[in-house]
């Protein structure tokens, strides 16, 4: 019994320490999501080990993503792109959600931040020739949110969200995993 109510209360630390972006965070007029993590008992070694190998998990290519790459700084910078689909009634909209994820690092901490995020339509020879881009801050903001399409907009809104957490949480889980011992 003394297990089991271990074990909740574990879990329910652990959700509470995965802090979610509930909305949207603005500096200078542009969208930008932040968060500060403590890691407990790791260098900035390991925490620089572990943001590598979650580049290299999440994205295609890490060496074509990380633009800065630097141990001694503990800095990486990389330029993501992820996957949208947004149904809307009988039509489907893919998209690309393109953005720059900077990861910082210290002894037993890290601070995440994503910024410069552009949605752009996905290339399709045939039916379009030049894909549009456009800022997430255009489809996001509460002024925008209420022109054309606000269910689409609301959406898109929904979605960069969900993108956004999914990529913290996983580098959440990254910076906390233990080292194995084999």
């Amino acid at each position: 019994m003394k297990k089991i109510l271990f074990s909740v209360t574990f879990l329910m630390i652990i959700i509470n320490i995965k802090a979610q972006f509930k909305d949207l965070n603005f500096k200078d007029g542009k969208i930008i999501f932040q968060k500060v993590y403590k890691v407990e008992n790791k260098t900035k070694i390991q925490l620089y080990i572990s943001a590598n190998e979650w580049f290299v998990d999440n994205f295609n290519d890490a060496s074509n993503v990380l633009q800065l790459n630097n141990e001694n700084l503990g800095i990486l910078i990389g330029k993501g792109k992820s996957n949208i689909i947004i149904k809307k009634s009988i039509l489907t909209f893919k998209l690309y959600l393109n953005f720059v994820v900077k990861i910082e690092l210290k002894d037993s901490k890290y601070r995440i931040t994503f910024s410069n995020i552009v949605f752009e339509e996905k290339y399709d020879a045939k039916y379009n020739k030049n894909p549009s881009k456009f800022s997430a801050e255009s489809v996001t903001t509460p002024e925008n949110i209420t022109k054309k399409n606000p269910k689409l907009r609301k959406k898109l809104k929904e979605q960069l969200l969900n993108t956004i957490n999914s990529l913290n949480n996983s580098l959440f889980d990254a910076m906390n995993k233990t080292d194995e011992k084999w």
